[in-house]
């Protein structure tokens, strides 16, 4: 299905063009044919880097065309900033997460607004106006309306929107829900579910210097450095893959960070760019070792 033929604004579609995207992946087709563009609601379920944020954003902009207001539900602050400026680029977009005590009327001049659930739980408890117009609700990593600590003020803002405006397109998005079936029967909502990715997932063990996969081992050169964990991102690395690393904390992916960057050896000059421009956005130690990384 070619992004071109969707009834959405031209300007998405060009500029999405320009980063080489034209047609849709199969589970974002299967969303467009279960009605994500005729205000249908929906619950999709597929893995990361599957285009869960492309389908939010045709939804969006087809609702901002018919004269409508959306509102972008994330879980954290981080990931309401990044969304902010993933969505500025093609609609007025407002970003919500801080003082619980303010009504924040202002944002109502928005086609988009971008907010944490806690915040949109304030809002709703200091009743605030363009709450009403809201005509598209979506709710990012909406499994964890089931999470002990944070799952109950999710749902209560669910509810309360639903209530508010009975005819609200809601979409919810997540790559890891257990029971897709029930939480979309719970929301109203039709399910996208599928297991296909972009890129092929395997599944394998490292061990003395070998991935060990369930159909087969593969070799890896344990010399390149010290670590482990380092030699399979340069084995990857080398083979022109990339590398999502995961440490149990902040500390320990700084660290990882600086080992990371003095093992690489990039010759793309462009890096010298990038680490000026996060030099002059920083306002952290952690920006500053950012940006040193990025420069090595």
């Amino acid at each position: 299905m070619k992004l071109a033929d969707l009834p959405v604004p031209t300007a998405l579609i060009e500029r999405h063009a320009a980063h080489g995207i034209t047609e849709l992946y199969p589970p974002q087709a299967a969303c467009v044919e279960q009605g994500l563009l005729d205000g249908k609601n929906l619950l999709v379920a597929i893995p990361t880097a599957s285009g869960k944020t492309l389908v939010a954003e045709l939804a969006m902009h087809r609702a901002i065309a018919a004269g409508g207001k959306c509102l972008y539900i994330v879980p954290l602050r981080a990931l309401a900033a990044e969304k902010y400026a993933e969505f500025a680029a093609g609609a007025r977009v407002g970003i919500a997460t801080g003082d619980y005590d303010r009504r924040d009327d202002y944002l109502g001049r928005n086609e988009i607004v971008v907010a944490t659930s806690e915040k949109v739980d304030s809002l709703l408890r200091n009743r605030t106006p363009w709450l009403a117009e809201v005509t598209l609700l979506v709710v990012d990593e909406v499994h964890l309306v089931g999470s002990p600590d944070r799952g109950a003020t999710l749902e209560l803002v669910i509810a309360k929107l639903r209530r508010l405006n009975p005819s609200l397109q809601l979409i919810g998005l997540s790559a890891t829900i257990g029971n897709p079936g029930t939480l979309a029967e719970w929301l109203d909502a039709g399910l996208v579910a599928s297991d296909w990715r972009p890129v092929r997932l395997r599944q394998g063990v490292y061990y003395r210097g070998q991935i060990r996969f369930h159909d087969g081992c593969r070799e890896l050169d344990a010399t390149a450095s010290k670590s482990d964990d380092l030699n399979l991102c340069l084995d990857t690395i080398a083979e022109g893959g990339q590398c999502l690393v995961f440490v149990n904390s902040r500390r320990n992916a700084e660290g990882f960070a600086k080992r990371a960057a003095s093992a690489i050896k990039s010759k793309d000059p462009a890096l010298a760019e990038y680490a000026r421009r996060i030099t002059d956005l920083a306002t952290t130690e952690l920006d500053r070792t950012l940006a040193a990384c990025v420069a090595r």
